[in-house]
């Protein structure tokens, strides 16, 4: 009792299961350096509660297999986040500080009421706000309805806001609110780095994601293709997604021998094989809102291990990625300009090759490390409040 400490309360798979919680761990290493220790709420999927590196940690997640069973989990969920955050509050009194990113509602604001109670500092990651064209049902789709609900009318003051992108930020700022601007975050100095194997003239690239919306995997498929007819120097690694997925997804009878497939892998089997590529690739249509408010996570992820990205510029990238310097850009997302940009790489000597890549990681060190962001978060904590 009495110690200071941060109460994060968040949706991800903490401590090791999606780029969320690599986030949330960047900023429980931010709140160390602030003086303070964290106590997590989220959603991880292999234990009830734990202690990953000095983060106390429990999870509301429980596995619905059955229709029923996930009709009742959303209500099951505030139940346990409301629980929770009784039990850390009777545990260890009242936080310095709360932290929180997409959660119902209804979990918000009762954070905002112990706020409020409190005199207590209480702030919002903002990593993302959906499309319309994310969702079968568009508008009318409910996950839809509920994050646009969140976004406008549960984020209020007293919150202050770290965006993940300037779209959100200058949102939040528009509407009055104190917020700061954070890209994709992470341990940076401890990620291995790529070690390409020189002996061959093989150029390895890796996509590494769930098959949604997201990001246009046709597109990407079909850029390798055009290039592949005219050189044969390619190796297209794509780690989430299985061949059946991407035949249903491109349309494929048969999946060309230089793009090879994983299927779902867990997180530490991405680093090790990002640490044997050269690039990654990522086409994602920069004017739909999910792309302007989000911040893809594995270019900050993919450059930090010292693979360059090939991409269109979404987002805020443009901040970040030079063509040619530290990334090649591909102008628009289409496959054949894709196509022309994976045969501007083969023209590529090996040392201009490992350049590239050298600059990314050095990007990745100047931006995406999450020591970089501490003066922000301190920001955020240290405005005077005037609501």
């Amino acid at each position: 009792m009495g110690e200071k400490y941060v109460l994060m309360v968040v949706p991800s798979d903490f401590p090791q299961g999606d780029a969320g919680a690599v986030r949330d761990f960047s900023f429980a290493e931010i709140y160390k350096m602030l003086g303070y220790r964290t106590i997590l709420i989220g959603k991880g999927k292999t234990d009830r509660e734990g202690r990953y590196k000095q983060v106390q940690y429990y999870s509301v997640y429980r596995p619905a297999d059955t229709k029923k069973e996930k009709l009742f989990r959303y209500v099951k969920t505030i139940y346990e986040y409301k629980r929770l955050i009784e039990k850390v509050m009777e545990d260890h009194g009242p936080p310095s500080v709360i932290h929180m990113n997409a959660l119902p509602g209804l979990t918000a604001d009762r954070l905002i009421s112990i706020a409020v109670k409190y005199h207590i500092s209480i702030l919002h990651d903002s990593t993302e706000w959906y499309s319309p064209s994310e969702f079968p049902h568009g508008v009318f789709d409910k996950a839809y309805i509920l994050r646009n609900r969140f976004n406008t009318k549960v984020i209020r003051k007293p919150i202050r806001v770290i965006g993940i992108s300037e779209y959100l930020t200058t949102y939040y700022q528009r509407r009055g609110l104190m917020a700061v601007r954070i890209p994709a975050i992470m341990d940076v100095m401890s990620a291995g780095q790529s070690v390409s194997a020189q002996s061959d003239d093989i150029i390895r690239f890796i996509y590494a994601g769930s098959p949604g919306k997201k990001d246009y995997i046709n597109e990407i498929v079909k850029g390798f293709i055009y290039a592949g007819k005219i050189r044969k120097k390619f190796e297209l690694h794509m780690l989430g997604i299985d061949s059946v997925k991407l035949k249903e997804i491109t349309s494929l009878e048969k999946i060309p021998e230089y793009i090879i497939t994983y299927g779902r892998v867990p997180r530490t089997e991405v680093e090790k094989v990002m640490q044997e590529m050269d690039f990654s690739v990522l086409l994602r249509p920069e004017n739909e809102r999910y792309a302007k408010a989000g911040f893809p996570t594995k270019v900050a992820e993919a450059m930090a291990h010292g693979v360059a990205m090939v991409c269109n510029l979404s987002s805020d990238l443009d901040k970040y990625l030079s063509d040619g310097k530290n990334s090649i850009i591909v102008k628009e997302c289409d496959y054949q300009l894709l196509g022309q940009a994976l045969l501007r790489i083969s023209d590529m000597r090996r040392d201009e090759i490992e350049q590239v890549k050298h600059n990314a990681r050095v990007t990745a060190e100047q931006y995406f490390d999450y020591r970089k962001w501490t003066s922000e978060v301190r920001k955020c904590l240290l405005t005077e409040r005037k609501e």
